[in-house]
Parts: C-alpha cells; sequence; structure tokens
C-alpha cells in the first residue's frame, strides 16, 4: 500500500525495493498519487508494466487522474484509505513512498502474521539518513513484545512505515482517519479492541536486520507525533484503556 504526493523525486527506490523481495507468494502493489504535481503519475505509469513483467499485480489511481487537475491533496490517511480501498489482498504492508524495504520484509510480516493474524505487525527500522533521529532510533528497538504493549501511552510503539496487517484487522477499526496524526489514532482504535493475549503488537526484525531504510527528510509523510496530541483526543486512550 503505497500513498504517494509529489514523490517523483523518491519513488523509484520505493518500488524498486519491491522488485528485491525474497517472498515469493503473489504480490500487488496499490499506489494512489493524492494530488501531485510534479511528474509522479508519469512515474508511476512507466512503473505498471516493470511490475507486472515481474510478476506483481499494478493498481494504481490518483486523485487528479479523473479530469480534475486541480483536485487538492487529501492528506495521508485519505491517500491510505484510497490505496487499501483499490487493492485486493488479505494481508497489508504500508510503503511510504519516500522509504526502501530490504529485501526480507515482505517475507518475514508475512510469516508472522499466518502465526498472529490478530496484530498489528511492525518492523525494525534504519533511518536514512544514518543517525538523523539516532534517540528515537535506540529507543524504538530497545522495546522487546512487553514493551511494546506497556510504552503504548507514549507514542505509536511500532512505526507506521513498516505496518503490516491482515485487512480484517483494518476494516475491524474502520480505516484511517483522515486527519492529522491519523496511524496513532488508527493504533489506539486497534489496541481498544484487541485483547492483550492476542499480542496485539508484534515487530520482526532487528536492529542489525533491519526491513525498512526509513527516510528522514523535513517533508517526511509520516513522521513522530507529539504526545500533547494523544493526550488532547476525547476521550484519551488512557482513560478508555487500562494497562
Amino acid at each position: 500500500v503505497v500513498p504517494a504526493h509529489n514523490a517523483a523525486w523518491c519513488l523509484d527506490e520505493a518500488l524498486a525495493s519491491v522488485l528485491a523481495q525474497t517472498y515469493r507468494g503473489p504480490l500487488e502493489v496499490s499506489i494512489f498519487d493524492d494530488g501531485s504535481s510534479d511528474g509522479t503519475r508519469a512515474l508511476i505509469e512507466a512503473w505498471i508494466p516493470r511490475l507486472r513483467a515481474a510478476r506483481v499485480d499494478c493498481v494504481a489511481s490518483g486523485s487528479r487522474w479523473g479530469g480534475d487537475a486541480h483536485a487538492e491533496a487529501g492528506g495521508i490517511g485519505f491517500a491510505k484509505n484510497r490505496a487499501v480501498a483499490q487493492s485486493s489482498g488479505s494481508l497489508l504492508a504500508f510503503l511510504d513512498a519516500d522509504d526502501v524495504m530490504l529485501p526480507r520484509r515482505v517475507e518475514l510480516q508475512v510469516a508472522a502474521l499466518s502465526a498472529s493474524p490478530r496484530s498489528l505487525v511492525g518492523g525494525a527500522w534504519r533511518r536514512w539518513p544514518d543517525g538523523a533521529t539516532a534517540h528515537h532510533e535506540a529507543w524504538a528497538h530497545s522495546l522487546d513484545e512487553e514493551g511494546l504493549w506497556l510504552h503504548q501511552f507514549r507514542e505509536t510503539t511500532v512505526q507506521m512505515p513498516t505496518w503490516a496487517m491482515a485487512r480484517a484487522t483494518f476494516d475491524a477499526v474502520g480505516g484511517f482517519e483522515e486527519v492529522p496524526a491519523e496511524d496513532l489514532l488508527f493504533f489506539h482504535a486497534h489496541l481498544d479492541r484487541a485483547a492483550r493475549a492476542e499480542r496485539p503488537l508484534l515487530r520482526v526484525g532487528s536492529r542489525e536486520e533491519p526491513l525498512l531504510l526509513y527516510r528522514w527528510t523535513a517533508s517526511s509523510m509520516t513522521s513522530t507525533v507529539d504526545r500533547r496530541t494523544l493526550l488532547q483526543a476525547p476521550p484519551p486512550p488512557v482513560e478508555r484503556r487500562g494497562l
């Protein structure tokens, strides 16, 4: 699931990383172009036959592809919801257009979901450029499975660009709210519905063997959300749900 907005500068690397995957089951790439004004559409259209030649199905659309050349970007939650809606797989893996999957990402997350189908499965990642957010990277990778649960009120303990889940999990939450901090809101909506015994949060890979190069720029589509956003949500998750 690839949301894209003015991503012509980076989308080649993201889509090339799909072709580098070790997973040998069926794959579909679903891309939604959210109001881009650069060459994103042309790049996507050039990639469709390349993906299909490698036996990777591809579906793509965009808010400006239907004739409205001035459609405004709907935002990251909007774009992800549209990309999911047009896709057909029973498992969903999310990839920001400016990130790069390492070769075993899909293989390992599919295996984790086969064993634990109700989990929200994240992956270990490496910041790109290296060291750009060293403190956050060290904290994220310090959490074991127990820590993923216990630190849930600090922020998302599995980071959005690495998420994979069953479509049934996505549908149970109702998709992303199309507002800022959509990943944080989804994370807590998922935990509101999940029993701890069902292993609601998992992460695969390790800091030494990451699954994703997680690019940091000032305009990255997914970024760390200030904890004040969580506390302002009415009612806050800490009131709805105890540890």
